[in-house]
């Protein structure tokens, strides 16, 4: 299967995702406190598949000139930030993976449920719905095997480690 296939079921996915945390965040509105310019979680370390780096990567080319050579200096620069963020929001918020789009819900991945320490604060954690986000994961992991060989150097990396690597950044 082509690269471009597997974006495509990617994306398919991402509706799908979509779709759930919509609804979540309409149910927990109250709840919630992520925002443009809340940041606190967008922290660089936590890991991405090399399918959501190509995404990432398709929304990077489609950038202005001016935010990639800013995304550049980002990865260039040591950080406990994500380096995709520009002037405190996600420069590419519409291709962002998969734990960016989920994350601030309550999340589940095998044991452990998460969320963002803002949100849900006078709820019971027992009482609220939570995204199971573990299939999604596993389709990921699917896809990024199903690359073609010369894309999937690491199976997971960060986002900084993975498009260094695409951009070709040292």
């Amino acid at each position: 299967m082509q690269t471009g296939q597997l974006l495509a079921i990617y994306v398919d996915a991402l509706g799908t995702l979509q779709r759930q945390t919509e609804q979540l965040q309409a149910q927990y509105a109250d709840q919630m406190q992520c925002r443009r310019g809340c940041a606190g979680c967008c922290r660089d370390g936590f890991t991405i598949r090399e399918i959501e780096a190509l995404y990432l990567l398709e929304g990077f080319n489609a950038l202005p000139e001016e935010t990639q050579q800013l995304i550049c200096q980002n990865l260039e620069s040591p950080s406990e930030k994500c380096p995709l963020l520009v002037d405190e929001a996600c420069s590419l918020y519409r291709n962002r993976p998969v734990l960016c789009r989920a994350y601030g819900l309550m999340i589940q991945l095998k044991e452990t449920i998460s969320t963002c320490p803002l949100n849900f604060t006078d709820h019971q954690a027992q009482k609220l719905s939570v995204l199971d986000i573990a299939p999604y994961y596993e389709l990921l992991d699917e896809l990024s095997e199903r690359l073609p060989s010369q894309s999937k150097p690491a199976a997971k990396a960060s986002i900084r480690d993975m498009l260094r690597r695409h951009l070709s950044i040292a």
